[in-house]
This record gives structure tokens, sequence and C-alpha cells, in this order.
């Protein structure tokens, strides 16, 4: 039958694109970074724009933002996102499938990776000393799952990550505690953010 006849036979199959879907012939390779690298381009320009126009403010040689840790509310909103996107997240990636019969734990923790990646990222663009926590908690799960799933290279490297991370975490919570007050920043807003939004 040839090539086009086993093509004809095979079921298509959806494959999980990272935060979308696409239609494959079943067997075939998806390309799984797609969305998420979309998602942070996207992120990134917008983090540079607030940081660019935050910097407007402030005067020469001083630094972008001032970071601070984000308030009740924004906390509130963002941990009910996750955890509403997480469970959303696993349920989809558990439809699609993985390519391999994998256990249900692995949706959840590869929902876990990919929303807390998303969150982390939103968190620095809005200079909030919360994205490195999240960051960690995403390492927390992804270094194991790596070390499981044989990838030993990427588990050491994200572990070397994690250093990186502790280390950008204490120096944004010192400089939140001490930079906030010296006025290097601009003038806090009336709910005290010192973020220009």
């Amino acid at each position: 039958m040839g090539l086009a006849g086993r093509h004809r036979r095979q079921r298509p199959a959806l494959h999980r694109l990272h935060g979308g879907l696409v239609r494959q012939p079943a067997g075939a390779q998806p390309l799984r970074p797609g969305a998420r690298q979309v998602f942070f381009i996207l992120t990134s320009v917008y983090g540079w724009w607030a940081w660019n126009r935050s910097r407007r403010g402030r005067a020469h040689g001083a630094p972008a933002i001032t970071p601070r840790w984000a308030t009740a509310a924004e906390r509130t909103a963002y941990l009910v996102g996750a955890a509403v996107l997480v469970v959303l997240a696993q349920w989809v990636f558990a439809q699609v499938g993985a390519g391999w019969p994998a256990p249900r734990w692995y949706y959840w923790t590869d929902a876990w990776i990919f929303v807390g990646s998303m969150l982390a990222t939103y968190a620095m663009a809005r200079g909030w000393v919360d994205f490195w926590l999240v960051w960690i908690a995403v390492d927390l799960v992804g270094v194991p799952l790596l070390w499981h799933s044989g990838y030993y290279p990427s588990a050491i490297l994200f572990l070397v990550y994690g250093a990186f991370v502790l280390w950008g975490f204490v120096v944004w919570r010192r400089a939140a505690r001490v930079e906030a007050p010296t006025g290097l920043g601009p003038a806090p807003s009336d709910d005290g953010r010192t973020l220009v939004e």
C-alpha cells in the first residue's frame, strides 16, 4: 500500500502543543513548545514595555523598577488563577495524551510546570518578588520529573538554574526592602504600588 495507504489507515490523534492543540497522524512527533513560547514572547514584550514606561519616570541611572511583593489581592488572584489553570491543563493534557502510557501524576506535574512557568514570567514582568518563589516551586517539581524521566543532564542544569533563582530571590527581596524607602523609584501610587502600570 505504500506510505500514502498507511497514512490513510492511521487514526488522527490530538497531540499537545503546550497550550494549544494540533491534529496530527497517530505516532507523529508533536511540536511541543510552540504555544508556550508565544506566551513567553508576548509576556517579555509586556515586561519590556512596563519596565521601560517605569524607567521614564525615574532619575537617570536608577533601576527600571523597584521590586515589590504582590499585594494580598494580587497574590490571591494569581494563586486562585494558577490552581484553576493547573486543573484545566492537567485535564487537557490527559485527554490529549503524552504519546506514551503516562501515569496520571505525570499530567499533574506537567500542568504545574506549564502554568507555573507562565505565572513566573508574568510576575517578573510585573516586578513582583514573588516570581522567584514560583520558579523555585516549578524547579521543585521539574527537576525530579526530569531525573525520573532519565534526562539527567537537564535535571542537573535546572539544579544549577535553581541556585541562580535562590540568589536572585535574595537580591530582589533585599531590593524590595531597601530601594522602596530610598526614593530611587517613582512615588508610590495611592494603593502603595511602586511599579508603574
